[in-house]
Order: C-alpha cells, then structure tokens, then sequence
C-alpha cells in the first residue's frame, strides 16, 4: 500500500511495508485495487452466496471494491493471488468503524469475507492475512477485533467467541393472518426529512445497551438510501405511522427474501408510543409487505411462513408478542480480540464510572486485582471513580480468570457466577464479583455493524 493511500491515524509496520508478499512458490499476497472488483466479487459469490441467483455477498464484495462505499475501499481488502495466472485463491479484508462502550466511543475492525480455494486450503493462507489484517488494524489505532463465521475457527486467530451476535423471535404465519379489527399503525416508505428521525431513534435504541455502533453523516446516507445496490447487508427502510399519519416509529428489514422470511433487524418506537398496543398491527403489516415483495421477486416461494425479529437477545417488541405465538432464537456469538485489554479499559474509563451510576456498586471505594494467570489488570476505585487502570501480576490474586474466560465479562456475555461455576479456575470474592458485574453489564442487543 503506497504510503500516500493511507488513511488519516495510520501508522505504517514493517509488515505493511513488505507488501506484496511472495509467499509458497507462485503465491503473491497483496492489497486489492479497484480493478479487482470484478474478480473479488466473483471469487466472493462462489464462496459465500448460497442463493446464486440473487447474487448478494458476491455483489456486495463488488460494491465493496468499487469505491461506492463511504468507509471501505479496495484496499482494505488482501487477495492471495497466482502470480503466473493471476487468479484469485484467497481473500479477507478489513471493515474500519468505530463502536460505542456505555457511551465512549473506540475504533473497531472487523476482518470479514474470509475464504480459500478448497486446493489451497491448509497452507496457512488465511493466517498470513490475518497477520497483515491485524497490523492494518493496529495502524489506525483499533482496540478491538470482531468477527462473525463458523464455530471455532477464528479461534486460531486470537479471538473468542465472546460476545452475543442475534437472538430473535419468529411468528409463524397462522398468527400473521389474524385480523386487526382496528389498526393502531401503518408502514410508509422512508422519503427525504426522515434521517434524522431516524437517527433519533436508533441512538435512542443504542442507549438501552454497553455496546453500540456509530455511523457518520456519509454512513447514513449510504444505508438509507443506496438500497439493493449494496448487496449484502442492504435494507429498506419504513417509517411506522399512527392512523392519522403521525410518526411514530421506523423499522428496516432485509431487501431480499433469501428464504421465507421477512427478516426484520432495526426496530425502534418513540417514547410514548405502546409496543403492546402497536405489535399486532405492525405484525400484520409486515406480513402483508412481505406478501407483496414474494409478488414481484425471483422467489420460489409462495408465501411469506413468517416474520423474524432479528433484533438482539432482548428488545421491547418482543414483550407485546405473547410467547405461545412466538418462537425464540437463542444468540450466536461474535468472535472477539482485545490485543491490549489495559489499552482498551483505560480507553473506556468514563464508560466503567457510568456503568456504576444507579447501582448497589455506585461509589464504590476498593482495588480490583485480577489474574489472567500469566499477566492481569489492577483496577483501582475511589468513590466511584476509577483512579488507575494498570498492567499487574501476582501468584496470589483474589480474582482470577483466564483471559479467554475474562473476555466473556468484559463483552457481556457472562456473568462472575456463571464463569465462576462453570470454569474451576476461575475465582471472584463476592463483593468484588458484584462490582465486576457492574463495571462489566450484560450485552442483550444486536450490533449493526457496518458492511
């Protein structure tokens, strides 16, 4: 990567400045260009779409590539290329956004589209990108790694599965149908003079949970209103009124019916507006848009057999739907790497004091000492204040974890009792256990990363 292509913040390592690679005989790895697009995007479509007709990773990546989005270009992407032939046989790439902690905001990259060609498997191909991906990713100052994919395996990479990713419900069909003698809502195309209260509502909705995402002005924009284009990841976007045309919430859904679901990600109701008394209205007319779109898209189905809600582990909808017309999914998991875990705690200081406001920990006076065995982190407390966060280390702490198992704490997706009852070596004194729990809440949404 040339240095006068670097993004702002960038520091360029020995590694980046070795690019390209010759690696394994006739193996060349690179960064993308513009003129990959085409390549990149066809390579993705046989990896990854498992609807070939609609195309949408593949066309997704293209975009990517492309330029067209606000954020991501061609070079964040890494290609293993051929060099005699010049075909692609291995590709992941790099999303830069920043997410929010209880408020702070800290810089994120995601490694994603990650695949071989099935010849060239097992030769280390993925894991010499991903060195380069996270010295990318440490060169514009990122805290944090997250990644989405297949069981286990991104664990060879330094990541652990430990944060929630989905969580949804799902209402069949014979509870769609039912009739709305007098409907609360109905559902209206986003137009121009709705951004901003959409965006509104979205921080509003963020607010509920520790973990966030932040999109700019330019990152609105593309996601409102670049539609199918987009490929993977695109949405359409409505806006929800009451009877007499008043705003009273938006919701986005997915732009295609892969399957036969219209797949719900983004819901959010201004404060006032019933979710108890909206649902079933809201219900009936997704139903009903999903209805429309089996009429005029390439789609084998014939109708719609339910509408999922795929909106984290939690969320106020899925209170006003009762739980014998409803099916839940249990979240999945992201896969998550804190290089620095000190870094990033002392990064997020304000957002550990915050978490503590309205809790029996509230001014809490006290030392949290915790082991991860082969290093550990100090935590120091007066009044609820956080006085020092610092690297520290002794054979006889109180608190101990392993740092895969402290992951699980620090991402929510734990508590200090479960990790404590589940895993023998890890410890927590009472008291001090509360206070983790508190610095460190549960995570129960869904983020909405950028891609």
């Amino acid at each position: 990567m040339p240095h006068n292509e670097m993004k702002q913040g960038e520091t360029m390592s020995e590694l980046l400045s070795q690019m390209p690679l010759h690696i394994q005989d006739d193996l060349t790895l690179r960064f993308a260009t513009t003129a990959d697009a085409d390549a990149i995007g066809a390579f993705n479509r046989e990896h990854h779409d498992d609807n070939k007709d609609y195309d949408i990773v593949g066309r997704g990546v293209h975009h990517l590539v492309s330029g067209k989005h606000p954020t991501i270009r061609a070079e964040d992407f890494t290609v293993v290329e051929h060099a005699p032939s010049g075909r692609i046989v291995s590709s992941m790439c790099l999303l830069s956004q920043t997410w929010t902690y209880a408020g702070v905001e800290f810089p994120v990259g995601q490694p994603e589209f990650v695949a071989t060609d099935k010849e060239y498997r097992r030769r280390g191909l993925v894991r010499k990108q991903f060195e380069v991906i996270h010295e990318l990713s440490a060169s514009r100052g990122e805290l944090m790694q997250g990644i989405t994919g297949i069981p286990w395996y991104y664990s060879q990479f330094g990541y652990d599965m430990a944060m929630d990713l989905g969580g949804d419900r799902s209402v069949h069909r014979i509870h769609l149908r039912d009739a709305v003698k007098e409907p609360t809502c109905r559902l209206r195309p986003i137009v121009v003079g709705d951004e901003e209260f959409v965006r509104t509502l979205y921080a509003a909705g963020e607010g509920r949970h520790p973990l966030g995402v932040v999109r700019s002005d330019d990152l609105w924009q593309y996601e409102l209103w670049i539609g199918r284009d987009k490929g993977c990841g695109a949405g359409e976007w409505k806006i929800i009124e009451s009877p007499d045309g008043e705003r009273i919430g938006y919701l986005a859904h997915n732009a295609w019916l892969e399957w036969s679901s219209l797949a719900v990600y983004q819901l959010e109701l201004v404060q006032g507006a019933c979710y108890l008394n909206l649902m079933p209205s809201l219900l009936r007319a997704l139903w009903e848009l999903g209805q429309d779109m089996v009429d005029t898209d390439i789609h084998p189905i014939k109708e719609i057999e339910n509408v999922h809600l795929g909106l984290g582990d939690e969320h106020p909808a899925y209170v006003a739907v009762p739980a014998g017309k409803s099916r839940p999914g249990s979240p999945y998991a992201w896969f998550i790497r804190v290089p620095d875990i000190v870094g990033f705690l002392s990064h997020v200081r304000a957002g550990l004091e915050r978490n503590l406001v309205g809790t029996p920990a509230e001014g809490y006076t006290g030392t949290l000492e915790i082991s991860f065995y082969r290093s550990g982190v100090r935590i120091a407390l007066e009044r609820g204040a956080v006085t020092a966060i610092e690297e520290w280390y002794s054979d006889d702490a109180r608190i101990r974890f392993t740092r895969e198992t402290f992951m699980h704490l620090l991402c929510g997706r734990r508590r200090c009792r479960e990790l404590t009852d589940m895993f023998a070596d890890c410890s927590a004194p009472h008291i001090e256990a509360i206070v983790l729990d508190t610095l460190f809440p549960p995570f129960k949404g869904a983020l909405w990363a950028a891609n």
